[in-house]
């Protein structure tokens, strides 16, 4: 398959087309996941001495190198942004505010006797940053900008994955409702839209200001041909928020995003975990060529395959927290292929609903084979 073969199913998928073939996503994959599957398939040492000619990483983002070695068609990757100072705390903090730490957890891998378990890094959101208005009055107060070194960096990434490994891999930003509820928390926008939403606002289009800045730097910097933002809307059970309020603080911003994003000629999807199904009339009237995620669980995708399938293609959709964990590799076929069968053939790019984290490697490998023998 060629460079330009794999950019056009993915294109013709974006477009609800009927692709030539079915293409594969990965959203990511974290270390656990990469520990046993390194333990179990493993690289060669030519292909190591290749990846790393080639600047490819395998620790951050870890799923680069996977998804190479998996030939899988689209990946994700994200810019983190900058590293700021937190006053309240007296430590370090995400750009928007939001409090991180690195923390380790037991590996679900059991390593051959006589080695010894090593733990597994996370980078965990603790909680919000910013917990008083006085806080929150300084930190607007700060230049905050998205450096533009991620830009160059992701440029160069992206074409040698698209140009030597028929990798595409689309660019992303946090969206707006992430960065506001990560900095101040869902308790002082909840205080706020109540008592004094007109600071809530001025706190958001401070936001806004950093990410569409940030947004102009990747389409000019950065030049995908797709971009992804990241942003969760949903719980299991429904939205974090009301529609007035996801309409009234969220869809501006991610209109003008998609704006941004088709000026410069590139695709504008959107990652947003939980059940969401309320908003995709929005998504579809601001022009978003595609969502991601679509915990099948959570959504009624059969549902929104016939309402809106024509209008806007579906990523994800394969379930990672249930069915590819706990099922057979015959298991996962037959769910798979129900799935493009439901959900496609055009409009649809299928992939694990979340990162790789502990589903058997032999799942994903199940998975991906049904995806690529799937008979148009």
């Amino acid at each position: 398959m060629s460079e330009s073969d794999t950019w056009e199913i993915i294109n013709d998928a974006l477009e609800c087309k009927v692709p030539k073939r079915i293409p594969t996503f990965c959203l990511g994959a974290d270390w656990d996941f990469m520990e046993r599957f390194i333990a179990e398939v493993g690289f060669t040492y030519e292909e190591f001495r290749r990846l790393k000619k080639d600047r490819i990483p395998f620790i951050c983002p870890t799923h680069i190198a996977l998804s190479i070695k998996l030939n899988i068609d689209f990946a994700w990757m994200t810019a983190l942004g900058q590293i700021i100072w937190l006053d309240e705390y007296n430590e370090v903090g995400m750009m928007h505010g939001g409090r991180f730490k690195v923390v380790s957890r037991d590996s679900t891998y059991e390593p051959p006797e006589g080695h010894v378990k090593r733990p597994i890094p996370h980078l965990w959101y603790l909680k919000e940053g910013l917990t008083t208005k006085k806080a929150i009055q300084n930190f607007m107060e700060k230049k905050i900008r998205y450096p533009k070194y991620e830009f160059k960096n992701f440029y160069k990434l992206h074409t040698v994955c698209e140009n030597k490994y028929n990798l595409i891999i689309s660019g992303g930003l946090t969206g707006p409702w992430e960065n506001l509820h990560f900095g101040i928390g869902f308790g002082n926008i909840a205080k706020f839209w109540r008592k004094d939403r007109k600071f809530l606002h001025e706190i958001n289009d401070f936001y806004i200001d950093i990410a569409l800045k940030g947004m102009e730097n990747l389409v000019n910097i950065g030049k995908p041909k797709v971009i992804m933002i990241g942003d969760d809307y949903g719980y299991n059970s429904g939205l974090q928020m009301s529609v007035a309020m996801w309409r009234e603080l969220v869809k501006p911003t991610l209109a003008e995003h998609v704006k941004i994003i088709h000026d410069s000629g590139a695709k504008a999807l959107l990652h947003s975990c939980g059940n969401i199904g309320e908003l995709f009339k929005d998504f579809v009237e601001i022009g978003l060529d595609g969502v991601e995620s679509l915990k099948p669980k959570n959504n009624d995708l059969v549902g929104l395959k016939q309402k809106y399938g024509d209008k806007i293609a579906l990523l994800g959709a394969i379930d990672d927290t249930d069915m590819l964990k706990y099922s057979t590799p015959e298991e996962v076929k037959k769910s798979v292929t129900q799935s493009i069968k439901d959900l496609g053939p055009g409009g649809y790019i299928p992939g694990a609903t979340n990162f790789l984290l502990d589903q058997p490697v032999e799942n994903i490998y199940a998975m991906l084979e049904a995806i690529n023998e799937y008979k148009l």
